[in-house]
Order: structure tokens, then C-alpha cells, then sequence
């Protein structure tokens, strides 16, 4: 028991902290209410007073998640139906990188070489659908494996594996890039289909690009393999992986790769061995991507690989999926929520993490 003591006051203050950004997360939404209600009813610069407090509480509320540091995800909240819009596929996201105060909303509906992206001014003018600005790309876009990170749109180039970066401020392409090897135009999608060989997104720790190669369609073979992978696991009827029998073909299986956002290059790569065309949809949290069983309701949470020790476990954290069909789903860690468009409804889902608890002394 007394080995136990030191830990109480860390303990309490771990219980300080959340009850802390409890109060803050309640006192954010009466704002934002209040800001919606009455924007329309008072002078300007009292708006902007209100905005001020809305940006210094966000603030704090950052600074709060932030001295929690990472964690493992352990749940995932009841949906939060945002709106409903657009066709029965499509994507929509804020800006990911955590330093950023900016607080737009962009919509890109559908997954088949659409070109116009609309960028909201806040969210309340997302959930009323004005004030928008329309931004109209050189090259169309794949699937719906979209993330928006300090400034610019990263998306995958229609037909091909190219990824291209879109600067808002400049409308103009600054980056493109081949990913090396990756599937496109439907040859290792999402269960759902789409074009959704591509999916790009953003955590705590960077940018992210998530596919299969063509040289790993058959097996699955990687210089970050470790003893946890070298065993025979079977999944929807698949061996996972067979590695002693040279004539076992598995199926291609989902690689995660930490992308540079300035070049596009991929820093670093893993193959989690997951198949992929298993997989409904897929996030990343802290460094660990987080895959889902299926795109469809009954949905989960079944899988994890963790790039810090590249391992991985299979998990049962279920989610209400409201809509049936879920075509996109991102992890934003500016807010800690999970962002998704269901059957043509944009819908949010808080995350419950276990943290690892930093402390300043």
C-alpha cells in the first residue's frame, strides 16, 4: 500500500484535470449556442468580444488535452448528427494540426472526380449551410480519404496514386507526388468501395497515408515484422499470416506510411497485415491505426496496430452507427473526435482515451 502513495496526488490531480476540461467543454457549447442565437441580433464589436472568449476557452481546452498526452482509445461516444447534406458519400473535416486556432469547415462531396471543395467560415455556418466560399481543384479527386493540416488539402489525384497538395490561401497545387506502389481506381478499397485505396489522415504526431501496395498483394512481407506477426491468426475466414508456407498467398493488407507534409515523402512505413478490403473504414490516434470491421451497422472497432512498437491487437469497441453506411470517417486531434459522413449526414463522435498522465515536475 504504501508503494501506492506518491500515485494519489497524481491520481487527484488526473481527477482536477478532467472535471476541469468537463467545465470547460460545457462552458464552449452554452457559447457557441449563445453565439449562433444572437449573432444576427447585436453589433459587431460584441460578437467579436464573444468570439475572443470562445478562442481563449478553446485554448485551455487544448492546453488541458494536451498535458493528458496520447493514450489508447477505450471508447467511442454516442453520434452527434451535425447535419445532413450533400450525396450518400463525401467527406468533410477541419484543419487537423493541433497549433491551429483556425476554425473553417471544409465539404467535399462524393468520391468520383469531383473538383469543388466548399469552406464554411465556422462551423454554425456549416450546420446552416451559408456563408461559404467555393474552391475549385486543378484535378479531381479519389474516394474520400481527405485531410486538411495547416492550411492545405492533401488528397489523392483522380486515377492514379499521385497525392496532391492544395493550398487554400494561394488556390493553387504545391506538391504532387506518386506513393510508390499504391493501389488506386478501386484495386484495394475500403469494404465499402469508392475508389477508397487512398485514405490520408492526421494525428497528434503528423500526417499519414494509408493503402496497399501492388508488390504486396501477395504476401505480406516487412523489415518491421516482429515475433507478434510471425503466428497464424485467422479473421472473416482469412489466414492472416501463414508465414512458413511459400505457396500461401494472403490478401493484400493494409500498410500505414508517416508522410512529410512539406515534400510528401514517406518518412517511415509499416505492413499490419490487416486484409484490407475487411476493413470499413480506418483512423489514427496517437501514432496507432484503428480499424473498423465494417462500413455498415453492427460496425466496430476491431483492430489496432501500433507504429511505436509495431504490433498489434485485435479490439472490441463498438459505435452506434446511425446511419448504415459509414464512407469516411477521421480522427481530428484538435478536438479529440472522430469526424464521419454517414448515408449523406456529417455526424461527430467524442473518443474516450486512456491516457498517460504527463507531469510537469
Amino acid at each position: 500500500m504504501s508503494q501506492l502513495r506518491p500515485l494519489l496526488s497524481v491520481v487527484e490531480q488526473y481527477r482536477l484535470d478532467l472535471q476541469t476540461m468537463a467545465a470547460l467543454r460545457l462552458e464552449l457549447l452554452n457559447l457557441s449556442i449563445t453565439l449562433t442565437a444572437i449573432q444576427e441580433e447585436i453589433g459587431a464589436y460584441d460578437y467579436e468580444e464573444l468570439q475572443q472568449r470562445v478562442l481563449l476557452l478553446e485554448t485551455r481546452l487544448h492546453s488541458c488535452m494536451n498535458k493528458l498526452g496520447c493514450g489508447r482509445l477505450t471508447a467511442v461516444s454516442g453520434p452527434i448528427t451535425v447535419r445532413a447534406s450533400g450525396s450518400r458519400f463525401g467527406s468533410w473535416m477541419t484543419d487537423a494540426m493541433i497549433p491551429s486556432s483556425d476554425s473553417r469547415v471544409w465539404s467535399m462531396d462524393g468520391y468520383y472526380k469531383g473538383r469543388r471543395v466548399l469552406e464554411y467560415r465556422t462551423m454554425g455556418d456549416f450546420t446552416k449551410g451559408q456563408n461559404f466560399v467555393q474552391h475549385l481543384l486543378p484535378h479531381p479527386w479519389a474516394g474520400t480519404g481527405h485531410v486538411v493540416y495547416n492550411g492545405s488539402l492533401y488528397y489523392n489525384k483522380h486515377q492514379s496514386n499521385i497525392l496532391v497538395q492544395y493550398h487554400f490561401r494561394s488556390r493553387s497545387v504545391l506538391l504532387q507526388r506518386s506513393l510508390s506502389g499504391a493501389g488506386y481506381n478501386n484495386t484495394f478499397p475500403y469494404s465499402w468501395g469508392g475508389s477508397s485505396d487512398i485514405d490520408l489522415m492526421a494525428d497528434e504526431t503528423g500526417l499519414w497515408a494509408v493503402y496497399t501496395t501492388i508488390p504486396n498483394a501477395g504476401n505480406i512481407m516487412s523489415s518491421q515484422t516482429t515475433a507478434a506477426h510471425i503466428s497464424t491468426r485467422f479473421t472473416d475466414g482469412f489466414c492472416l499470416l501463414c508465414m512458413s508456407d511459400p505457396q500461401f498467398s494472403l490478401p493484400p493488407g493494409l500498410q500505414v506510411s508517416r508522410v512529410d507534409p512539406r515534400s510528401l515523402d514517406v518518412l517511415q512505413s509499416w505492413d499490419t497485415g490487416f486484409p484490407k478490403r475487411s476493413a470499413g473504414e480506418a483512423f489514427m490516434i496517437c501514432g496507432t491505426l484503428y480499424v473498423t470491421n465494417s462500413h455498415l451497422a453492427g460496425a466496430k472497432v476491431h483492430f489496432a496496430y501500433h507504429t511505436n512498437s509495431s504490433t498489434y491487437e485485435y479490439t472490441d469497441i463498438p459505435f452506434h452507427n446511425q446511419y448504415s453506411h459509414i464512407s469516411m470517417m477521421d480522427y481530428n486531434p484538435r478536438e479529440r473526435a472522430l469526424y464521419t459522413w454517414n448515408n449523406g449526414h456529417q455526424v461527430l463522435y467524442h473518443v474516450t482515451l486512456f491516457h498517460v498522465i504527463r507531469s510537469d515536475g
